[in-house]
């Protein structure tokens, strides 16, 4: 058995899993805090705000603290923030594929509310792409028509017909 496997290279893959679990045991409330701003903030285009993230590990309890997602179409108010929210997970499910929610809790939910100083936008609204596109050419007064379905199987060379006719 000895040919097989070493007992150095157990070792040290031990202890690079070791190293990556402490990692992520220690930093886990700011990695989940980077990843909610960051990640909503790319999908909704604007500014969202977390105050701090913590996990308990026993029970798996995930609490948020203080979230403020900024409306992209109006900068000074929030789409949505809340206080506190704890969310307690299970685990065992979680390993299978399944998201088991045991517990959530939100304290402090609202929508519509004013911010203390304005959010940012990331991505231009429906309205601004619009105007811009009518002010960089004024003299585009064309309608769009969509081309109707025989346009498009012409243009295009099918197999299945010619198998067809071949049959």
């Amino acid at each position: 058995m000895k040919k097989y496997l070493r007992w150095q290279g157990a070792v040290g893959f031990l202890a690079v899993i070791a190293l990556f679990a402490a990692f992520i045991y220690v930093f886990a409330g700011s990695l989940i805090k980077l990843s909610i701003e960051k990640g909503g903030s790319w999908y909704l285009g604007a500014e969202v705000n977390l105050a701090q993230a913590s996990v308990d590990w026993s029970p798996v309890t995930l609490t948020l603290n203080k979230l403020e997602v900024t409306d992209a179409n109006e900068p000074e108010f929030n789409l949505v923030e809340f206080n506190n929210a704890e969310i307690k997970l299970d685990v065992w499910q979680y390993l299978i594929g399944k998201t088991i929610i045991n517990n959530l809790e939100l304290t402090g939910l609202a929508f519509h509310t004013k911010r203390s100083s304005p959010g940012k936008v990331y991505l231009e609204s429906e309205a601004d792409k619009l105007s811009e596109e009518d002010s960089e050419d004024p003299t585009s007064d064309k309608e769009l028509s969509l081309p109707s379905v025989e346009d498009i199987l012409a243009k295009e060379e099918l197999i299945t017909p010619e198998k067809a006719k071949a049959l």
